[in-house]
C-alpha cells in the first residue's frame, strides 16, 4: 500500500537543491526545509502553518518512515527525491545515522545527495508506477510507501473535511481521493452529501461548524468585534458590544440558530501598509 499527494496550483519547491545547511540572512528555501532541514522552519513573520510537521505528517503515514517528493516548477525543473528517518541503529557492528536519501550522490567534497532530474527514464517509471498525474503542471506530488494501515480512504476524506470545510464551501480548494477501485470529488457542491455518507459520529462533530461557515458565507445576521493590530500580532482586548447586537446574539441563540461574531483587522504586509 502507499499513498500519493498531489497538489496543483501551487508554486513547487523553489529554491537552490544544493543549499545543505539553514541561511540566516537568505530567502526562504522550501527545498532545503521540506528534505534536508530538521529541527528548524521559515514559518515565521506569521506564515501559516506549524514547525515541520508537514512533512513530518508523511513520514510517520509510513511504516518504514519514509516518502519521496516528485516537484515540478515554474523554471521547468523537475527534481524527484526521497528521505527516510529511522532511529540510530547498528547492522552486526556498523553504526548507521538516522537518515537516508534517495537521490544521485554529488561527486564535489561534500558528497551531498541530490535530486534526480535527468534520468528520464526513472521519473517516467516514478510516475507511472506510483499513479502520478502531475505532467506539467507546477506543485508537489508525495508519495509514501508502506502506507500506515490506519490511513484509508475514509480517513483521509474525513480529515480533509474536518480541515478544510470551510475553504471548500467558499470554492477555494477542491479534493480528489481515489483508489484502484472508486473515486471521491469534494468540493463546494458535493460535501454535504459526502458528509452525509461518513460516520455518524464524524457527521455531528462537524456538521455544526459547517452550517455556521455556511451562514457565514451567505453574510447572515452578525455580531462585529474590534480587535487592537499593532506592530506583530492581533491581540484580544476587552470590547464594548452594543446592546442590540447582544440581543441579536441571544434572540438566535433562543432559536438554535448560528451566531457570527466577525474579528476586523488590519493585516499588516512583510514590507509596505
Amino acid at each position: 500500500r502507499f499513498l500519493a499527494f498531489e497538489d496543483f496550483g501551487t508554486a513547487g519547491l523553489r529554491g537552490d537543491p544544493t543549499q545543505w545547511w539553514i541561511d540566516d540572512g537568505g530567502e526562504s528555501n522550501p527545498f532545503f526545509n521540506f528534505f534536508r532541514a530538521e529541527g528548524i522552519s521559515d514559518k515565521d513573520h506569521g506564515r501559516r502553518g506549524r514547525h515541520g510537521v508537514g512533512k513530518s505528517v508523511f513520514e510517520r503515514a509510513s511504516r518504514v518512515r519514509a516518502m519521496f517528493g516528485l516537484t515540478r516548477r515554474a523554471d521547468d525543473r523537475e527534481m524527484l527525491m526521497g528521505t527516510c528517518v529511522l532511529r540510530s541503529h547498528r547492522i552486526a557492528s556498523t553504526p548507521y545515522v538516522p537518515d537516508g536519501w534517495y537521490g544521485v550522490q554529488s561527486d564535489t567534497e561534500s558528497r551531498l545527495v541530490m535530486p534526480v532530474e535527468t534520468d528520464v527514464t526513472l521519473l517516467s517509471n516514478f510516475r507511472s508506477d506510483f499513479g502520478i498525474t502531475r505532467r506539467r503542471e507546477c506543485g508537489l506530488s508525495i508519495v509514501v510507501p508502506w502506507l500506515s494501515e490506519e490511513v484509508t480512504p475514509d480517513t483521509i476524506t474525513e480529515a480533509a473535511i474536518r480541515g478544510y470545510f470551510d475553504p471548500i464551501l467558499r470554492g477555494k480548494i477542491r479534493f480528489r481521493i481515489s483508489t484502484d477501485k472508486a473515486e471521491d470529488f469534494i468540493d463546494s457542491e458535493t460535501l454535504l452529501d459526502r458528509i452525509g455518507r461518513c460516520r455518524p459520529d464524524f457527521v455531528a462533530e462537524v456538521l455544526p461548524f459547517i452550517h455556521l461557515s455556511q451562514a457565514s458565507i451567505a453574510d447572515g445576521p452578525h455580531v462585529t468585534i474590534p480587535v487592537q493590530t499593532e506592530a506583530g500580532a492581533p491581540k484580544w482586548e476587552k470590547v464594548s458590544v452594543s446592546s442590540a447586537a447582544l440581543e441579536t446574539v441571544a434572540s438566535r441563540l433562543d432559536e438554535h440558530m448560528s451566531v457570527i461574531v466577525r474579528a476586523d483587522m488590519k493585516v499588516l504586509r512583510k514590507s509596505g501598509d
